[in-house]
């Protein structure tokens, strides 16, 4: 899972997909992660899917529809990864604020859940795993190499890097509730925490 090229007629994209030919090209941008197929006469097709739970499951709760959003963005030759990440992520949905009236509270003014550093490092999933283990995954967006740290508001007892698939590949550093690890350009990073007592 990372920016880069491909002359495979089959791939897996997250987000979006750019068909490049010579001195132009078609940005595709899409919600979630999609599979695409290119027949023997170049017509491509796609099938939609929704990361970590399908229709059928039920586990997380999600309601049994979805609607899928897509644009098409004609671009010249010289559109870079930049380009490709900020038309994705000026597309995706924004949350929509619910306003209260403002009171007075034991909490403080400010505080975040989760902090990621630096800026060219995005968190680009967070799940519950189970009653005691979430995963988080966060991607390089700049193209450059980054030493990136990330601080939950929650007790952490372990952390462990995973592949795709959940399998552990590797220890993490990490000082209670803050993990510290290098990212490369465009490359994902997935972990998984036990939560601490």
């Amino acid at each position: 899972m990372a920016i880069e090229p491909t002359k495979h007629h089959t791939f897996h994209a997250l987000t979006f997909v750019d068909f490049v030919g010579e001195g132009a090209g078609l940005l595709l941008v899409h919600a979630g992660t999609q599979w695409f197929n290119q027949d023997a006469r170049g017509t491509i097709s796609n099938l939609l899917m929704r990361e970590w739970e399908s229709y059928w499951g039920g586990e997380y709760g999600w309601p049994r529809y979805s609607e899928y959003r897509h644009a098409l963005f004609p671009h010249h030759g010289q559109f870079t990864h930049c380009d490709r990440v900020r038309a994705s992520t000026e597309f995706t949905q924004k949350l929509i604020p619910v306003l209260g009236t403002p009171r007075s509270g034991s909490l403080p003014a400010r505080k975040s859940f989760i902090a990621v550093e630096p800026d060219s490092v995005q968190l680009s999933a967070f799940r519950r795993k189970d009653n005691q283990r979430f995963e988080l995954r966060l991607l390089e967006i700049e193209g450059r190499q980054a030493e990136s740290t990330v601080e939950l508001a929650i007790p952490v007892a372990e952390a462990v890097e995973t592949n795709l698939l959940g399998n552990k590949v590797a220890d993490v550093a990490r000082t209670g509730s803050k993990l510290n690890f290098k990212i490369h350009p465009w490359k994902f990073r997935t972990f998984e925490l036990a939560q601490g007592g």
